[in-house]
């Protein structure tokens, strides 16, 4: 009788690890989904909150030895929505779970929808952000003085691995 009920429960425990694998090996092939063909989304954020979500450009990609260039003239024709929002600090999360290698974030000012002047560079640093989607990364930085302006912003990932993101806003005075 006990050997009935030991060889009863090992082949309880054999497949309901038979089912386990099964379960895992279907898991993990859809989880491994197709490679990333494409740079990741970008949002700009002031407290914590999304203001827009940035305009793609020029961007080189690659995955598993195969690499995508893309090359827009973005600047050119790009005719942005200004968000408004107070002068203080903002971020440009990229929704991405990689740390940039390094990035920059300049401000072109904008008038009468053109360009005014030449692009200045704003102090900035990477800073890493949990959300409910895993690890992301913020690039953090100080918005300029009041006007409108064009945020244009580079990110490089891995080797090879960059993008282009623009992003329209009109900083108000803070009271």
């Amino acid at each position: 009788m006990d050997d009935r009920r030991l060889l009863r429960t090992l082949r309880g425990k054999l497949r309901a690890v038979f089912i386990a694998a099964i379960v895992l090996t279907l898991v993990g092939s859809s989880s491994s989904a197709a490679p990333r063909t494409k740079p990741p989304e970008t949002a700009l954020r002031v407290h914590n909150y999304r203001i827009a979500s940035g305009e793609r450009g020029s961007y080189c990609w690659g995955s598993s030895n195969q690499g995508v260039c893309s090359s827009v003239d973005y600047i050119a024709d790009w005719h942005p929505r200004f968000r408004r929002m107070h002068r203080g600090r903002a971020q440009v999360r990229a929704q991405y779970g990689v740390r940039p290698r390094r990035a920059r974030v300049c401000a072109q000012r904008f008038q009468g929808g053109h360009e005014v002047g030449r692009c200045r560079r704003l102090d900035m640093h990477i800073r890493k952000a949990i959300t409910a989607h895993g690890r992301r990364w913020d690039l953090c930085f100080v918005l300029p003085r009041p006007g409108s302006y064009r945020l244009d912003t580079t990110v490089h990932w891995r080797k090879g691995d960059w993008a282009d993101y623009a992003f329209g806003a009109t900083v108000v005075p803070s009271n």
